[in-house]
């Protein structure tokens, strides 16, 4: 895509960047400011007389790099690029666009079009064009429990990667603590276990309990999401990025998730080391509670042998076929689909691919693994 506009400045050359160009737009970034930053998928340059005067990146559906030279800013040439990006990337199939910036910046954004997910100041603002959000509020409504508003509603956030008898306590005790219990299941395939049979085991294993329902996460509430840090100034750059995914999550969850279908509680397990702060958990407990959502710390189920159970656990044991030891971790549904054909397919890529550290730490994850 090649083209050219005319500006109060004079005609500006839209174009895709060439395979030898990355040091050049390197420079340009540095120069304004901000870091170049891989992955990229694609990256559009706007020129001047030969001179760039402006880019901007996607990576996926995620927009990311954008800068203007200092002399083009307040000419609209910031909405040229960030129009073209839009353009590429509903070209691509993509359905919704997101973008990370700086808080400052939310205006412009949202002047074009996007909406806000998510905030965590003074450093970031999480933006979204398209449906992606009402589209999944929609869903959220179409599955919410009939005359459930006014009632005490809880939520839990897992991976379930596999499912483990430590959810199978986590979503019991909350549902005891609660009238009706949303069961969030992360809904990302990176995933040693994919998630349609993750969905399955945990719907099988709750099927009798009518207070208890199982939902998708789409693109949101996921902790391993890439957040950007090209923007950051260089005295930000030691930011803890965990940090900020737990706060815009958190924040996402705040904003979007539970006024649409009434939450109240939040359950999270209990850290699996009270010495070794969490990110999550703290995100959980400082932004929940002034929303007027209440945090219910659950007691981690433990094992025969007295340690917390975890699903990085059932992994390390897979891992060095202690299959033997599984039983006394997962729930009989879980275990049945451990030892199947599928199951012990999957258990071989996953022995094949991942590094021994993903199954020897055990994570100390809100979303219990």
């Amino acid at each position: 895509m090649n083209y050219n506009i005319n500006m109060h400045g004079g005609k500006i050359n839209i174009r895709e960047r060439r395979k030898n160009e990355t040091e050049i737009i390197k420079e340009f970034l540095n120069n304004q400011g901000i870091m170049y930053e891989e992955p990229l998928d694609y990256t559009v340059i706007a020129e001047q007389g030969g001179r760039m005067v402006g880019t901007g990146s996607l990576y996926g559906n995620i927009m990311k790099c954008v800068a203007v030279d200092k002399s083009m800013r307040g000419q609209d040439m910031l909405s040229v690029i960030v129009t073209h990006l839009i353009k590429v990337a509903f070209k691509n199939g993509f359905d919704n666009i997101v973008v990370y910036t700086r808080p400052e910046n939310r205006p412009f954004f949202e002047s074009v079009g996007f909406k806000l997910l998510a905030e965590c100041p003074p450093y970031y603002v999480w933006l979204e064009l398209g449906g992606g959000i009402d589209e999944y509020r929609h869903y959220l409504l179409e599955q919410a429990f009939d005359n459930a508003y006014e009632k005490d509603i809880g939520a839990v956030v897992i991976n379930a990667n596999p499912f483990t008898k430590g959810h199978q306590f986590l979503i019991d005790q909350a549902s005891k603590m609660s009238d009706f219990l949303y069961v969030f299941l992360v809904q990302r395939d990176k995933f040693p276990f994919p998630y349609r049979d993750r969905k399955s085991i945990v719907e099988q294993v709750f099927k009798d309990r009518k207070s208890i329902k199982v939902l998708r996460t789409g693109g949101y509430m996921d902790s391993s999401a890439i957040v950007p840090t090209y923007f950051l100034k260089e005295t930000e750059r030691d930011l803890d990025i965990e940090q900020v995914r737990a706060c815009l999550d958190t924040s996402l969850f705040v904003i979007h998730i539970a006024p649409t279908i009434g939450i109240k509680k939040r359950f999270i397990g209990k850290p699996l080391s009270a010495c070794k702060s969490n990110p999550y958990t703290a995100a959980i407990k400082k932004i929940l509670p002034s929303s007027g959502i209440q945090v219910v710390e659950i007691p981690r189920k433990k094992s025969e042998d007295g340690r917390p159970i975890s699903a990085s656990r059932v992994r390390m044991l897979l891992k060095n076929n202690m299959c033997e030891r599984l039983e006394d971790l997962v729930p009989p549904i879980t275990y049945k689909y451990l030892c199947s054909e599928k199951g012990k397919e999957i258990v071989q890529k996953l022995k094949e691919s991942a590094p021994w550290g993903f199954y020897r730490q055990e994570k100390d994850d809100t979303k219990s693994s």
